[in-house]
């Protein structure tokens, strides 16, 4: 009885040794998910005193395929309808970039293959607004909000020190678990494994989103958000229209659905900032003359 207790024992420590050093060895190989991205300082980017609206849109695929798809050009139609005036639009993207990732790609850190995807040059041509598209990626890799809202944090920073208003468009309710979940079983592990270490439900966009909300809240007016439900409110509907069939990348209908709501967004807060200007403008007119009186 002895023996067998002992045996016992020891296989149950060896198997809590070989626990631990998996674990270990993940924690290591994964170890860019709990390192500190430090805030780089912004380059210089072009300014301009025209009345041209200029418009930018960074991200992943869904960025990639705004600009790749010729979605541009329809936005900029759409929010030249709400505010009569000129506007030019311009998207890159990376299909598969994290967060952290779309934010190296604004420093023009990528590999030759993706230089394509490179977006500092857009930028450095400046820009009034600038749509933001990250998250989804993040909650397919299991990455955790911290690591979500850490980078994208580092974005609007970036996007707030050259005067461009960010446009933040919530992280929408795709089809992340009814297709990943089809993994085979090792890499299901291994993504259990990530979401176990990071503290976050296996693709749970939701997580994602209520993680940047809390941190958006105290911004204010500083920055455009656009809710999921605006445009993507029919969850079960929306899939099957507005998406293709892998129900994670939007088909026209989608961009289309998506466009008009960031065109309305935009145009709100363009018209709105513009009333207030003049009515500046206005005031300060009336008290010069008041003081020549």
């Amino acid at each position: 009885m002895t023996k067998k207790r002992h045996l016992a024992v020891g296989v149950a420590v060896a198997m809590m040794l070989c626990g631990g050093t998996v674990l270990a060895w993940y924690r290591y190989q994964w170890r860019a998910i709990w390192e500190q991205t430090a805030f780089r300082r912004p380059y210089a980017v072009a300014a301009h005193d025209d009345d041209t609206l200029r418009v930018l849109m960074i991200g992943d695929s869904w960025a990639q395929m705004h600009q790749e798809n010729g979605c541009d050009t329809m936005l900029s139609r759409m929010i030249h309808e709400q505010t009569g005036g000129p506007v030019k639009v311009a998207s890159k993207g990376r299909g598969g970039a994290v967060s952290k990732a779309v934010y190296h790609l604004m420093y023009g850190e990528t590999a030759a293959a993706d230089s394509a995807c490179c977006m500092e040059q857009m930028l450095k041509g400046g820009a009034d607004y600038c749509i933001v598209i990250a998250g989804i990626n993040d909650a397919v890799a299991n990455l955790g909000p911290a690591f979500y809202v850490r980078h994208y944090d580092l974005i609007l920073r970036t996007l707030q020190a050259w005067n461009m208003r960010p446009v933040v468009i919530e992280v929408p309710d795709v089809g992340i678990y009814d297709m990943y979940s089809r993994k085979d079983w090792k890499d299901l592990a291994l993504d259990r494994l990530r979401a176990w270490m990071t503290g976050a439900a296996m693709y749970d966009v939701g997580l994602y989103r209520l993680a940047l909300r809390d941190r958006l809240l105290p911004a204010g007016d500083s920055i455009v958000y656009v809710p999921h439900e605006q445009w993507n409110g029919e969850r079960g509907r929306d899939r099957s229209r507005l998406y293709l069939s892998d129900q994670i990348h939007l088909n026209h209908d989608g961009y289309h659905a998506l466009d008009s709501c960031i065109a309305v967004c935009i145009a709100r807060d363009y018209l709105s900032d513009t009333d207030s200007l003049k009515k500046s403008m206005g005031g300060q007119s009336q008290q010069g003359a008041a003081d020549n009186e």
